[in-house]
């Protein structure tokens, strides 16, 4: 297994940094660069982050992208880190490119 990056049967685990602000949570994987989004609540933004993580991950697969491993997990005062995963089985990926 490489360090970081666990994959199995399409499954895959990415640090996150969460953000918090006054209009919400802002969400973004250091490793994936343009893999961002955000949410109103803690929760909410851990589940668009989940979406956000596979729909990137998918379209990097998608062109052919090498899927890169993840390095260190830190944040930054008033940030919080967090490591997200995802399983997206093969119909995923049918029902998506349909």
């Amino acid at each position: 297994m490489k360090r970081g990056t666990w994959h199995h049967e399409r499954t895959y685990v990415y640090p996150a940094i969460l953000t918090s602000d006054e209009d919400g949570i802002s969400v973004e994987f250091p490793d994936l660069p343009g893999c961002l989004t955000c949410g109103a609540t803690t929760e909410e933004a851990i589940v668009m982050a989940r979406d956000a993580l596979a729909l990137h991950l998918w379209s990097m697969e998608d062109d052919g992208d090498q899927i890169p491993d993840f390095a260190d997990l830190r944040s930054a005062p008033g940030q919080l880190a967090a490591l997200v995963d995802v399983w997206t089985p093969d119909s995923f990926f049918t029902e998506v490119a349909q």
